[in-house]
């Protein structure tokens, strides 16, 4: 499942970069997060994205799936803005030999992150309320960092990437696959 969610970043991210609609990403990010919600909160819900990849309506997430489930959640509701229709993203700089896009400034500043957004504060209050369940009191620690992560201004969409690195390799997940995909 990591693997699978780190290529979906990564097609959004390369969509933004190379002038794909934003509204168009927005949404295709937007439904992702509807689709994981139900699950992250350990519910029964749509399973088209899953049922896809063989689980069964019955399957039921492991506390650490979960915990990135609920944290991946967060983040990104953290980077919706304008109404669902806008994602926090700055471009990333064009190479040498790549023209830059009219009118596009990589330094510009980002839209201020939405703190009222009621799916927002719902999903972090899931967030912080796993530190009292028994299944997650050895991840306070994250728990803590997911929230301070995901609240820092200077993030992005593109910063997705850094908070899977931070969370799966060695602290979530001790697979060897996961530990040599991170190395930079």
């Amino acid at each position: 499942m990591v693997l699978l969610y780190v290529t979906f970043f990564h097609l959004c991210v390369r969509q933004l970069d190379y002038g794909g609609a934003e509204e168009a990403v927005t949404r295709h990010v937007l439904e992702f997060v509807d689709i994981l919600t139900p699950h992250a909160l350990g519910k029964t819900g749509s399973w088209d994205l899953l049922g896809a990849l063989g689980l069964s309506s019955s399957y039921k997430m492991s506390p650490r799936a979960r915990f990135l489930a609920v944290s991946l959640v967060v983040y990104l509701r953290s980077q919706v803005v304008d109404g669902n229709k806008r994602m926090r993203y700055r471009r990333r700089k064009k190479s040498a030999g790549e023209e830059e896009e009219e009118g596009a400034d990589p330094d510009a500043a980002l839209p201020p992150i939405s703190a009222t957004s009621v799916e927002l504060v719902a999903s972090r209050e899931v967030l912080l309320g796993l530190r009292t369940q028994r299944a997650f009191l050895g991840l306070s620690d994250l728990i803590d960092w997911v929230a301070d992560f995901s609240a820092d201004e200077a993030n992005e969409l593109g910063a997705v990437d850094e908070l899977i690195r931070h969370l799966v390799p060695n602290r979530l997940y001790v697979e060897k696959y996961l530990q040599l995909w991170s190395e930079p």
